[in-house]
C-alpha cells in the first residue's frame, strides 16, 4: 500500500459534535457556496443587457457572470478611471443575486500600445488601474481575475511571456488585497490546462499570491476527459512547493458549429455536474448568448441562448439542472459497474438526488432506489417503479426518489475533510475524515482503512451526530506522485456500505521517463518533483523481445548498467544516458530495428534501497529508405490537402540523418494564407497496440512552423496531436502525445480513441506565420513508446 501506519492506533479521534453541519466552508468564506446554483456561472459581453436579458439570465439558473473589466475602457484618459458602466452592471446583478467575476485585462492604447505589460512602468500603470477598481468595488464580493488567457498571443500581445505575466499577477494580487482584504484574486486563466505555462507561473510565486487557480479546459471531447489533467494540475501545484489552491473553471464551452445543438446541451450540464464532482470551486460556461449569425463561424455559436435571446437546448438543460438540484450540494460519485457511466450523488438536508449519464452509448445502470421521478435533461418528468435497471445516455437525467433510499443516504456517512493533501515521502501525515449520521436513529458502524494490518474500529454514532477522525500514515512510495488513503465503513449487519478517499500528492516523488534508445546509450529523463536533492544510482536492463504477456522470448536479459545520480537542489529535469550495447541486427549500433525493444529502469537511493522501477517498450513508428538526393519512396507528400488557393511547393529527398541513421530532407514553401503539408506512409499504416507517445528526431531550421501528426481510429475518427513548433535549430527529439486532449474530427466524433489505430500522416508541417516563407527540416528515426510505469 502507498501509506504505512505511523502509530499503533489506526484512528485518532479529533472531536465529536452533536449537530449535523458541513465542515468544508464557513459562512464568511468568500467562495461561492457549494449548493446549486451558486457555483454555476456564464460569460457575458455586456454592461447593459437588452430589455429583460438580465432577468432571463438569472431565471436560467446562472449565479455568476464573468465579464471583461478592460483597462482601456476604464482609463480612457490617463490617470482618470470611469467605472460608471460597471456600476450599472454590478447593481443589476446584485439585485438578482448574481455574483460578478471581473477580468482585469488587456493592453492599453497609451501605456502599452495594446500589448501585455512588460516593463516596470507598464506594470505599475496596470496595477494602479487594478487598485482603483478594487477600491471602488470594495465589499461587493467581486471575484478579481488577472487577465484572460495570457498563454496565447491572441490575448497577450505580441507573444506570451510567462515571466512578464507572473510579475504582473503577483503585483496585482498584492494591490487588490491591500485595497480590499476580503477580495478573492484568481489567475492565470489559461487557455486549456497549459501545464508548461502554469508551472512557469507557479515557480514565480503565483500560488503564494492568489486564492484560486482558474483554467479554461477547452477540448473537443466530452467534459469527463479533463479528469487526468486536473490530477496533473494538482500534482504540479504540490511539486512547485505551493499550496493546493482551489481550482475553478473560469471559461469553457462548446460551439454548436462543432457539435450538434443537443450535444452542446448535454455538455453544458455534464460540464457543470462533473466539474463540481472534480472539486471545481465554481464552473463558468462560455457563452451566455450567441455572438453572431454566421452559420459557419464557431465563435458565433457558443451561446446558451440564440442571438435574439430565444432559448437553445443548452439553456433549457441549464434551467432543468438548476431547478432540479436547487439547494443541493455534491456529495460523492457513486460506484457504478459500467466504466463509461457516471452517477453523482447530491444532497439537501434529508434529501438525496442523483445525476447520471453515459459517456458512451446507452447503458443500463443500477441506482439503489425504488420508485422515483426521472427528470430529463430538458426538464420532462416521468415516473418509474424501480431504478435498479435504469437506462442512461449522453443526456444527463436526474433521479428523485419518491421514498428515501437508505443505501443512497448511507453514502453520505463518510467523507474526507480534505479530498486533496500534499506531503513529502517519509514525513508523517494525518488524513482527516468525518463520519456523519444523516438518519433519525443511532448507527453502529465498523470503520477500517486499506492500510496494511490496520485493525477496524467500531463506532456508535447518534442520530444527527458527526465525528471527525484522523488516519495517521507516512507515504513511502516515491514512484507515484498521487496516492490514496481509502477508508471504508459499513453497518454492524453489513447491509449498508460506503467508502471515501483522500488523495495525497507526493511533493518529492521521483519522475522518471525512458526515452527511445540512442546508439550506445539509453537516455532516461529523471527529476524530483519538487526539485529537492537526490543521490543514488540508476540502472537499466534490456529484456528479450516481448511477446504477448511474456517478459522475454527466452533469450534472457543483458546485465545491468549503472550510473550514479547526484541531483542538486533546484535541478531541472536531467537526461541520464546509461551505456547500452546495440540491439541485435541493428548494424552500427542502430537504435531502431524492426523488432520491439523493451527496457527496464530501476532507481535506488544512496542506501541502495530501490525507490522506483519502470519500463517501456519501443517500436519503430515508421521506416523509410533514404538514398542521398533521391526521392523518398516510403513516404509521400500530400499536396492537395487544405486550401488549394494557397500556393504550396515541396520536395522530400534522402540525406544523412542523425548519427549515421537515415534521413529525409523536407524543403517546402508556403504562400500567403493558411496551408499545411501532411506526410503519409506509402506502405502499411497500421499502428501496433496503444502507444502513449511518438518521438521523432527532427533537424530544425527555426522557422516557427508547427509540427503535428495524424492518426485514424477504428471508427474513422481522425486525431491530430501537436509536437510543438520548429523554434529550434539542429537536432531535437520531438515528442507527439498519442493520448490526451487534442483535435479530432469525423468517425465517432467523441474524442475517445477506439483502437486499433493507423497513420493518416506520420508528420504534418503547419504554417504558423500564414505568410509566404520557406522552410527546411530533416526527418530522422522515429519510435512509438509503450509505457509501463510499474515495470
Amino acid at each position: 500500500m502507498p501509506c504505512t501506519r505511523r502509530t499503533a492506533a489506526m484512528f485518532r479521534i479529533a472531536f465529536r459534535v452533536a449537530c449535523f453541519a458541513p465542515v468544508a466552508l464557513l459562512a464568511r468564506d468568500p467562495l461561492p457556496a457549494p449548493e446549486i446554483p451558486a457555483p454555476l456561472g456564464v460569460n457575458i459581453h455586456f454592461t447593459r443587457g437588452a430589455p429583460g436579458e438580465v432577468d432571463l439570465l438569472a431565471a436560467t439558473g446562472f449565479r455568476i457572470v464573468r465579464m471583461d473589466f478592460t483597462w482601456g475602457g476604464v482609463e480612457r484618459q490617463v490617470g482618470t478611471y470611469d467605472f460608471s458602466a460597471y456600476d450599472r452592471l454590478v447593481a443589476d446583478m446584485d439585485a438578482r443575486g448574481v455574483r460578478i467575476l471581473f477580468i482585469l485585462d488587456y493592453g492599453h492604447p497609451v501605456h502599452t500600445k495594446g500589448n501585455g505589460p512588460a516593463t516596470d512602468a507598464e506594470r505599475a500603470a496596470f496595477v494602479a488601474f487594478a487598485r482603483a477598481g478594487a477600491r471602488h468595488f470594495k465589499g461587493r464580493k467581486i471575484l478579481w481575475e488577472v487577465w484572460n488567457e495570457p498563454n496565447i498571443p491572441q490575448f497577450w500581445k505580441p507573444a506570451p511571456d510567462v515571466e512578464a505575466y507572473a510579475k504582473l499577477a503577483v503585483a496585482v494580487a498584492r494591490a487588490v488585497k491591500e485595497e480590499d482584504p476580503e477580495a478573492l484574486v484568481l489567475a492565470p486563466a489559461t487557455s486549456t490546462i497549459d501545464l508548461r505555462f502554469l508551472e512557469g507561473c507557479f515557480r514565480r510565486g503565483l500560488l503564494e499570491s492568489i486564492d484560486v487557480v482558474t483554467i479554461h479546459p477547452y477540448r473537443g471531447a466530452g467534459p469527463e476527459t479533463m479528469e487526468r489533467e486536473l490530477v496533473e494540475l494538482r500534482a504540479l501545484m504540490a511539486r512547485c512547493g505551493g499550496r493546493l489552491l482551489p481550482i475553478a473553471n473560469g471559461e469553457w464551452g462548446y460551439s454548436a458549429v462543432n457539435v450538434p445543438l443537443q450535444t452542446q446541451a448535454d455538455y453544458l450540464a455534464r460540464q457543470a455536474l462533473f466539474g463540481l464532482s472534480m472539486g471545481f470551486a465554481f464552473n463558468i460556461w462560455y457563452d451566455w448568448r450567441d455572438d453572431g449569425l454566421d452559420p459557419k463561424e464557431p465563435e458565433h455559436h457558443f451561446g446558451s441562448v440564440y442571438r435574439d435571446l430565444a432559448p437553445k437546448p443548452a439553456s433549457i438543460a441549464m434551467k432543468a439542472l438548476a431547478e432540479t438540484l436547487a439547494g443541493f450540494a455534491f456529495v460523492t460519485r457513486l460506484p457504478i459497474a459500467q466504466g463509461d457511466a457516471v452517477a453523482l450523488l447530491f444532497a439537501r438536508g434529508a434529501e438525496e438526488r442523483v445525476a447520471a449519464w453515459s459517456t458512451g452509448g446507452e447503458r443500463a445502470i443500477a441506482i439503489p432506489v425504488g420508485r422515483a421521478t426521472i427528470v430529463s435533461r430538458d426538464g420532462a418528468r416521468t415516473e418509474v417503479a424501480d431504478c435498479r435497471e435504469l437506462a442512461v445516455t449522453s443526456a444527463p437525467i436526474y433521479v428523485i426518489p419518491r421514498e428515501r433510499s437508505e443505501a443512497l443516504a448511507f453514502e453520505r456517512v463518510l467523507a474526507p475533510c480534505e479530498r486533496w493533501l500534499a506531503a513529502r515521502a517519509g514525513e508523517p501525515l494525518a488524513a482527516a475524515f468525518v463520519l456523519r449520521n444523516p438518519f433519525e436513529r443511532t448507527l453502529r458502524l465498523r470503520v477500517r482503512t486499506d492500510l496494511d494490518d490496520a485493525a477496524p474500529r467500531d463506532v456508535v454514532l447518534a442520530a444527527g451526530a458527526e465525528e471527525r477522525f484522523e488516519v495517521p500514515c507516512a507515504v513511502r512510495d516515491r514512484a507515484r506522485q498521487v496516492q490514496e488513503v481509502r477508508v471504508r465503513v459499513h453497518t454492524e449487519d453489513g447491509k449498508l456500505r460506503a467508502a471515501a478517499t483522500a488523495h495525497i500528492v507526493v511533493r518529492n516523488a521521483l519522475r522518471v521517463r525512458i526515452l527511445p534508445p540512442e546508439r550506445g546509450a539509453l537516455p532516461v529523463e529523471i527529476a524530483v518533483a519538487d526539485r529537492s536533492p537526490f543521490k543514488g544510482e540508476i540502472s537499466a536492463r534490456e529484456g528479450g523481445r516481448r511477446t504477448g504477456r511474456n517478459e522475454t522470448d527466452g533469450s534472457g536479459a543483458r546485465a545491468d548498467r549503472r550510473v550514479s545520480l547526484a541531483l542538486p537542489e533546484g535541478h531541472d529535469t536531467t537526461i541520464v544516458r546509461i551505456p547500452a550495447p546495440p540491439a541485435s541486427g541493428a548494424g552500427d549500433g542502430g537504435a531502431f530495428t524492426g523488432e520491439p525493444r523493451r527496457w527496464r529502469v530501476e532507481v535506488s537511493d544512496e542506501r541502495g534501497a530501490t525507490v522506483l522501477e519502470t519500463a517501456a517498450r519501443f517500436v519503430r513508428a515508421f521506416a523509410f529508405a533514404a538514398e542521398p538526393e533521391k526521392p523518398v519512396a516510403d513516404l509521400r507528400l500530400i499536396m492537395d490537402d487544405g486550401d488549394r488557393n494557397v500556393p504550396l511547393a515541396a520536395t522530400l529527398e534522402g540525406c544523412a540523418g542523425r548519427d549515421g541513421g537515415p534521413g529525409a530532407r523536407l524543403r517546402y514553401e508556403f504562400g500567403d494564407g493558411w496551408r499545411f503539408l501532411p506526410i503519409a506512409p506509402a506502405g502499411g499504416a497500421a499502428i501496433e497496440g496503444e502507444p502513449a507517445r511518438m518521438h521523432v528526431w527532427i533537424h530544425g531550421d527555426g522557422s516557427g512552423d508547427y509540427l503535428r501528426c495524424r492518426f485514424v481510429d477504428a471508427t474513422g475518427q481522425t486525431f491530430q496531436p501537436d509536437g510543438g513548433r520548429v523554434d529550434f535549430k539542429g537536432w531535437k527529439l520531438v515528442e507527439f502525445p498519442l493520448r490526451g486532449n487534442f483535435g479530432f474530427w469525423g468517425g465517432a466524433k467523441d474524442g475517445i480513441i477506439h483502437y486499433p489505430i493507423r497513420w493518416n500522416a506520420v508528420l504534418l508541417v503547419d504554417s504558423a506565420a500564414r505568410t509566404r516563407h520557406k522552410g527546411e527540416i530533416i526527418i530522422g528515426e522515429a519510435a512509438l513508446v509503450h509505457d509501463d510505469e510499474r515495470g
